[in-house]
């Protein structure tokens, strides 16, 4: 059996099984509002300071949201996150998502977090570093069905060569083909856990590889960290298997999934002059791309996307010369997505190719 045939078996196991069904790590299930969970141990954690008894514990994830709000809609941040992207059917409204939140060993100035954020977990956090996971299915057509699993963190970057002292975000993921569910449910009780997880060798497994984004922004403090890494929870979907079209029918076929991405391909149109449409989603961004199975990259046809129906013009921005288009935010991009998916490749035309 071919690469391809094993990919197209693959997802029809994938299309057909219940994929709502991740696990969701470490997440206490107890409903009452004071559950705590006990908070791994660090070497670089510090004693936190006592918290106030006078006030109950769902008033503090309340005046966090408070806080959160107040940076998102102000200053620098409006950009970011401005008003129309609330509106968005998959972004989560800026208020506590869940009663279910620790108050216990957490970074300055921060006095509660929520331990669930749609499907979003708490999983590692310290007085110097916040981690949540999200983890689902991720399919190849060259490998079938996987694993993975996607954190976002913001951590004190206080050691090695390009220490600042400032407070960075990042993101990594890990997919997994071999070994999937192990993958998929790596116990990630400190940060340093998402570089050692069980089951995942690029090295020794087809198709294992994991993503590091580097450092998306930095904070001054703490809590302003925390408040940019929450407000970007709520507008980031994951995994996003829950929230594109897996089989449109419009003639598009899904190539790759992962909780922060997917890749799309239909025959192109005769006036491409290529065999192929490629359309794929990394995290906040669209990329579109005409091309031959053996194209090297200088020779793939750079797309522009056509003006969306579904996400203000001011949300994305449309560069010529390049098939990339970045977003605001993953929730307007995966809104963008499943806006194009409804297009058949006869939607498109050569008025679409980048120049330059």
């Amino acid at each position: 059996m071919s690469d391809s045939q094993v990919g197209q078996q693959s997802l029809k196991q994938f299309v057909s099984a219940d994929s709502n069904g991740a696990s969701t790590g470490n997440t206490d299930t107890n409903t009452d509002s004071s559950t705590e969970r006990t908070p791994p141990t660090s070497t670089s954690e510090t004693q936190s300071k006592p918290k106030s008894r006078s006030k109950s514990r769902t008033t503090l994830l309340d005046e966090l949201y408070e806080e959160v709000r107040d940076y998102a809609y102000g200053g620098r941040a409006q950009k970011t996150y401005p008003d129309e992207l609330w509106k968005l059917e998959a972004a989560l409204p800026l208020k506590p998502p869940t009663k279910l939140h620790t108050t216990r060993h957490l970074p300055d100035g921060v006095e509660a977090l929520p331990l669930e954020i749609g499907d979003w977990t708490l999983e590692a956090w310290t007085d110097t570093n916040v981690v949540y996971v999200s983890r689902g299915d991720a399919y190849d057509h060259r490998w079938g069905d996987g694993g993975a699993l996607h954190a976002v963190e913001v951590y004190l970057n206080n050691s090695g060569a390009n220490r600042d002292d400032k407070y960075h975000i990042r993101e990594q993921t890990k997919v997994g083909f071999e070994n999937a569910s192990q993958v998929r449910e790596a116990t990630i009780d400190t940060r340093d856990d998402l570089y050692g997880i069980r089951g995942f060798s690029p090295s020794n497994n087809d198709g294992d590889h994991g993503m590091s984004t580097g450092t998306k922004s930095k904070t001054g403090t703490a809590a302003e960290g925390v408040y940019e890494l929450l407000a970007h929870l709520h507008n980031f979907p994951s995994p996003f298997g829950k929230h594109l079209t897996i089989v449109p029918d419009t003639g598009w076929e899904l190539q790759k999934l992962s909780p922060r991405g997917a890749t799309y391909r239909a025959e192109a149109p005769a006036a491409f002059d290529k065999t192929y449409l490629r359309l794929s989603i990394h995290c906040d961004t669209l990329i579109f791309r005409a091309y031959d199975e053996n194209d090297s990259l200088p020779d793939r046809h750079s797309l522009q996307i056509p003006p969306l129906d579904t996400v203000p013009a001011p949300y994305y921005e449309r560069n010529e010369g390049s098939s990339r288009t970045p977003f605001v935010q993953p929730v307007a991009a995966l809104a963008g997505m499943n806006e194009l998916l409804t297009k058949p490749p006869e939607a498109f035309d050569r008025s679409l190719l980048a120049e330059g």
